[in-house]
């Protein structure tokens, strides 16, 4: 009688060592998962100590993430179409807007020149024409961006001067006849 007592011994124990297995890597993963989430996570939301703390921080974050976000698109598409509707006529009764640009501003910040330029859209070579007259004028540009919002474009540069560099005054002089030479012919 212990014969098939000892079959059953037997076929049971590899069960029990596969079961341990499964379940010491699905722990492992699990432990491996929470380090990713700890991870992702900002020092400040980081201080639980069990999982399901952890899982809710994780969770408060991301709703938070979340509303910072629409507040954020709410935001940017009161501000594009603000941009989109400044032809409108304002209430003092003067155009804004598109009939006003390109708008130009240089600022001499004593080590370098900051240049922002608002135009229309549709003068996308200005950005182009505006870094070159800085680099003829030797101006080293290290920074050149553009975005378009509605119906203008948003340039800046930001370029450093030296000893050996031009002018930021003359600069400046190049920039407003280059800018009253496109809006001119546009």
């Amino acid at each position: 009688m212990e014969a098939p007592s000892r079959r059953r011994e037997k076929a049971h124990p590899p069960q029990k060592l596969e079961r341990k297995t499964v379940e010491k890597k699905r722990r492992a993963l699990m432990k491996s998962l929470f380090s990713k989430l700890d991870s992702l996570l900002p020092p400040s939301k980081r201080g639980a100590v069990g999982q399901s703390d952890r899982l809710d921080d994780a969770c408060s974050y991301i709703r938070e993430t979340r509303e910072r976000l629409a507040k954020m698109e709410e935001r940017r598409e009161a501000m594009v179409n603000a941009n989109a509707g400044c032809g409108t006529p304002t209430a003092g009764g003067t155009a804004s807007g598109p009939a006003a640009l390109p708008h130009l501003e240089v600022r001499d910040l004593g080590s370098g020149v900051e240049v922002v330029l608002v135009s229309r859209r549709a003068d996308q070579p200005v950005f182009f024409e505006i870094l070159r007259v800085m680099e003829e004028e030797g101006a080293e540009v290290v920074n050149a961006g553009f975005a378009v919002a509605g119906g203008a474009a948003f340039h800046s540069f930001h370029s450093l001067n030296g000893s050996s560099h031009g002018d930021p005054l003359r600069v400046a002089e190049r920039l407003k006849e280059v800018v009253r030479e496109l809006a001119g012919g546009a």
